[in-house]
């Protein structure tokens, strides 16, 4: 069992961060008689199973979604269906992302040579064309 002070040490995490995943819900920490948090391994697992998903850009309702699948295992199968159609989501999502930032750098790959170029007709109509496809793609988005 650890402290909330040694697995935020080991995780290289502030204290707080626990704290706040703890009242969204996310994990439900044992304490001991003096009202302290009392981590297992199996806390300490699932806080880097949610530390993972955020770096993977998951929002906390979508995690908390994911653990409340993973905490019913009555409903396998359906669990089973729901986790990956998230992770399908999100997986979707990140390459919608990827592609938009593949089109800003060609972008910009684009504006360095007119910094030091002079503008002509043919580079603004190439650099309003990339704009209005980025522009296009965004407003889908929304």
């Amino acid at each position: 069992m650890s402290t909330i002070k040694e697995i935020a040490k080991r995780l290289s995490i502030p204290a707080s961060t626990i704290r706040y995943y703890e009242k969204q819900g996310l994990l439900d920490i044992q304490r001991k008689n003096n009202n302290y948090r009392e981590y297992s391994l199996e806390d300490e697992q699932k806080l880097k199973l949610i530390l993972v998903m955020k770096y993977s850009g998951f929002s906390i309702k979508e995690i908390k979604a994911l653990l409340t699948l993973n905490n019913n295992p009555t409903m396998e199968d359906q669990c089973i269906r729901e986790t990956n159609n998230l992770i399908l989501k999100k997986k979707n999502e990140i390459l919608a992302k990827i592609n938009n930032y593949q089109k800003i750098v060609a972008l910009l790959d684009m504006l360095q040579p007119l910094a030091i170029a002079k503008t002509t007709t043919q580079n603004k109509l190439a650099l309003e064309h990339q704009i209005d496809l980025i522009f296009k793609k965004i407003s889908k988005e929304k």
